[in-house]
């Protein structure tokens, strides 16, 4: 992992999300920004199961089983990943395929902010409506 932490250190400064797995899925290499979406230090994080972070975790399993069998050598999705005791997190994912055979998938997940916006829109014109409702209910009373 020496070369490989190395040659990923200016990953650090970007302001998405970059993880780095081995063949079981573990992470090996997390920046800066990753830690910050996972709300967990690098220690905490290293050698854990990525999938394993989350309720719904065989979505990214699936992808990354498929990025090992070499289907594909860039994949994008958008997931809504959940977490125990902790908001969701609305992504999209961009699993890239390395040459490395220790460390073959490099993960990148950016929030997807167009999506969290259109749900805080659509939460407070459900509040509005509500609101609208009890008012009308208030005054036929």
């Amino acid at each position: 992992m020496d070369i490989l932490s190395t040659s990923l250190g200016g990953l650090d400064l970007l302001a998405s999300a970059v993880l780095v797995l081995d063949r079981q899925a573990r992470i090996t290499y997390a920046n800066a920004a990753a830690e910050s979406l996972l709300e967990s230090s690098f220690k905490v994080l290293n050698q854990q199961r990525l999938p394993d972070l989350f309720i719904n975790g065989k979505k990214l399993t699936s992808i990354l089983d498929q990025a090992r069998q070499h289907q594909f050598d860039q994949k994008r999705e958008d997931l809504l990943l959940e977490r125990l005791g902790k908001s969701p997190l609305q992504v999209n994912v961009i699993v890239t395929v390395l040459d490395d055979p220790n460390n073959p998938v490099l993960l990148e997940l950016r929030e997807n902010v167009q999506q969290l916006k259109l749900d805080r829109e659509e939460r407070l014109l459900d509040q509005t409506q509500a609101t609208k409702e009890l008012i009308r209910n208030l005054a036929h009373h």
